[in-house]
């Protein structure tokens, strides 16, 4: 798998010290069953259209069934959060940068 990552900076090692918290490469806090923690959580996340909407929804502003009509449409957005370093040392490589 390749990552892309677009900022102005070039990052070579991403580290969870220096990431802001539960972002980016981010100190995600540890999610899982009681007495088991995980190093990479995979799993579907809402994006700002979708938050838009739930917003509109909850301002009275959309009824039921048109937030619901907005939702259907919207293809799931994927992430995968790496927590530990060790785990994301392991497993991602700096390949290349590339300035626009």
């Amino acid at each position: 798998m390749i990552l892309y990552h677009t900022s102005t900076l070039e990052i070579r090692k991403p580290d969870l010290l220096h990431s802001r918290p539960r972002l980016d490469f981010g100190k995600a806090c540890r999610k899982g069953l009681p007495h088991k923690d995980y190093d990479i959580i995979e799993g579907g996340i809402a994006d700002d259209q979708v938050f838009d909407t739930v917003d509109l929804y909850f301002s009275g502003i959309y009824t039921r069934e048109q937030a619901l009509d907005q939702l259907q449409f919207k293809k799931p957005n994927h992430q995968i959060c790496i927590t530990s370093q060790e785990t994301l040392d392991k497993y991602l490589h700096f390949q290349s940068s590339k300035k626009l």
